[in-house]
Parts: structure tokens; sequence; C-alpha cells
């Protein structure tokens, strides 16, 4: 999206869409992670203490995601709404992990909101380098793959009526971990494969999944 423009209502909308999209994809994360923790009582009826390094890469992801759709959908200070958003949902959602308190821990807070900023000048770094002509630096390269492969894989997505990452590796895509890492903008050796997996489960040519 040109990001000298406001968005039509209906790129706003879709925009809606997939910051609804990324929260059940969390969900998603936070209910598997779950399953790797230990029970707090015999019963399990309290949620689980996570590992702060995980939790904060899983909101890190979270964060990311959040940012590029705040910055498409032209919002004048994404990095507020893209932490309250994280605050938010700490705070509201009923989880298996212990998510609730944990706006309240100074290195979560420092943390999300490092990686937060991070991505915003990664985006905005990688918008300045396309309008100038010149390289962008590697960071930037990865935050212009990170906002082309989640607008495809969104698109396509919401095209099949499918609501998450998880029903693109139920339809024979590649596990939930390795799409997340291919969303991230991340390259890697196995990239190929992993887009083979992704034309599989969209049904359409390998060529058609961006790099």
């Amino acid at each position: 999206m040109d990001a000298t423009r406001r968005p039509t209502l209906r790129e706003l909308t879709s925009l809606h869409e997939e910051e609804s999209r990324v929260k059940e994809d969390l969900k998603r994360t936070l209910a598997t992670y779950a399953e790797r923790l230990p029970l707090v009582d015999r019963h399990g009826v309290n949620p689980r203490k996570p590992e702060m390094s995980e939790i904060i890469n899983i909101f890190r992801a979270f964060s990311d995601r959040l940012c590029e759709i705040c910055r498409r959908a032209g919002d004048n200070n994404p990095a507020e709404y893209a932490y309250k958003a994280v605050v938010r949902f700490c705070r509201t959602t009923p989880s298996e992990v212990a998510i609730r308190q944990l706006p309240d821990d100074p290195e979560f807070t420092k943390q999300i909101r490092a990686a937060i900023h991070a991505s915003l000048e990664d985006q905005t770094a990688a918008d300045a380098a396309g309008s100038a002509g010149v390289r962008p630096s590697p960071r930037a390269e990865q935050a212009k793959r990170r906002e082309r492969r989640a607008a495809w894989l969104d698109k396509n997505i919401a095209d099949r009526g499918w609501t998450s990452d998880t029903d693109v590796h139920a339809n024979g895509g590649p596990a939930y971990n390795t799409i997340q890492r291919y969303r991230s903008g991340q390259k890697s050796t196995r990239d190929l494969y992993v887009r083979g997996r992704l034309a599989n489960a969209f049904g359409c040519k390998v060529a058609k999944v961006p790099k």
C-alpha cells in the first residue's frame, strides 16, 4: 500500500479483519506453548507461568505483525497503538498461560516497546530506500519481505474462508512455526521448500508464492 495516501474503507476493513486473525493466531500459539509448561497445581486450574525470554519472543512476533497493520492503516501513532494492543490482549484474553500480569513486568514492557520501535524503524527504512532508489539494509529488506509475505498469506487465507495460519498447515502447508518464520521475513536455505508447501496448501504455482 502506498504510504502517501490514506487507505480506503475497504482496505481498513480488510486490515481490521487481518488484526483479528493475528490475535487468533496468538491465542493458538499460547495454547500450544502452554502444553510445554509445567502445571502450577495438580488440577491445572491456574494459568501456567511462562519463561520470560520465550513469552517475549512470542509477543515480539505478535507486535511485529501489529506494527505492519498499523502502518498500512495510516495510524498516526502506530507504536502506541501496537503496545496498547499487546497490553489489552494480556489483560482481557483468557489463556492457559499466565499473561494477565505481563504488562506489570518492567522487562516485558521494555522488550516489547523496543521490538515495536525496531519493527517500525525497519519498515520506514525500507520505504525510504525504495523511494530513493538505493539498496536497503538487510534489516530493511527483511521488513519488506515480511510485509510482502504477510499480505500474500492473509489475502489467500481470507479468500478461502480460513481463519488463521493453522488452517494453512491443516491443508497441506508447512508447520505453524515455519509459517511464522516465513511471515517474519527471515531468509532460509529451506525457503524454496516452504514456498512449495505453501503452494500446495493454496493450490497455486510456487512462482506465485513471494520469495
